[in-house]
């Protein structure tokens, strides 16, 4: 199971601007590319888009410790 966790940035007049994300997926590639293809996600993202700095896309982050 492939784990991501990822960053997006609100506008800055927004209080704090910081969104961690976190997903468990077999393929994260491959989910992203299932969720691209949906009009549901064509809608979130046109609906959200002006609410952050820069386009909407995973910045993946370096996993650096993990419990279980």
């Amino acid at each position: 199971m492939e784990r991501v966790c990822f960053e997006l940035r609100v506008r800055a007049d927004r209080p704090d601007g910081l969104l961690i994300g976190y997903v468990e997926t077999p393929d994260f590639e491959a989910a992203q590319r299932a969720m691209e293809e949906t009009d549901s996600n064509a809608r979130w993202q046109a609906e959200m888009a002006p609410l952050f700095e820069r386009e909407l896309r995973f910045e993946r982050l370096e996993e650096v410790l993990h419990l279980d």
